[in-house]
């Protein structure tokens, strides 16, 4: 029975284990999406900056005070970050496509932008180790597998011990009475 209980406990934590993984696939995801999201953002922020500065350079072309190689440049650099974007937004809709596979959704549903969320939480090394032993599933499997085997000992030694036999009879031989 408690060999039963082992094994229920260490399916229990193998569970626990996929939970585990699937909540921080989503956390990684959830995370690269908000990055991508505020890379997205700082690259409009160059766009309107360089389209600015490409209009000023425009003008200072038409009346005489710059040369074309100035404007030139400054497309230049517009189109690499037009480029940019587009890597961008292509790499987001890829993560959006894999977060909601694994919510089981619709692969084309739309998920709104994403900011970083302001706390953060500060732990030292100690405190991430004493969480991490504390709370992973595969030292609490290899617990439970250590325990599994100190009882498969005692059971082994419990079907060691020599069955004792106490035969007790009466009979005649050779000329005994």
């Amino acid at each position: 029975g408690k060999s039963g209980e082992y094994l229920a406990e260490i399916q229990k934590q193998l569970e626990t284990t996929v939970e585990l993984d699937i909540i921080a696939n989503l956390s990684r995801l959830y995370y690269e999406l908000a990055y991508f999201d505020f890379a997205i953002d700082i690259n409009q922020q160059h766009l309107d900056l360089l389209n600015s500065i490409e209009k000023i350079a425009q003008s200072k072309y038409k009346v005489g005070k710059t040369l074309q190689q100035d404007v030139s440049r400054i497309q230049i650099e517009s189109y690499k970050f037009k480029s940019q974007k587009v890597d961008l937004l292509e790499k987001r809709a890829n993560i959006v496509v894999k977060l909601n596979r694994l919510l089981n959704r619709p692969l084309d549903t739309k998920i709104a932008h994403v900011n970083l969320p302001s706390q953060f939480v500060s732990m030292d090394q100690n405190e991430i180790f004493t969480a991490l032993s504390k709370n992973n599933p595969f030292v609490k499997i290899a617990n439970l597998k250590v325990e599994s085997s100190e009882n498969d000992i005692q059971l082994a030694k419990l079907g060691n011990k020599p069955d004792v036999m106490i035969m007790g009879g009466y009979m005649a031989m050779n000329n005994m009475e």
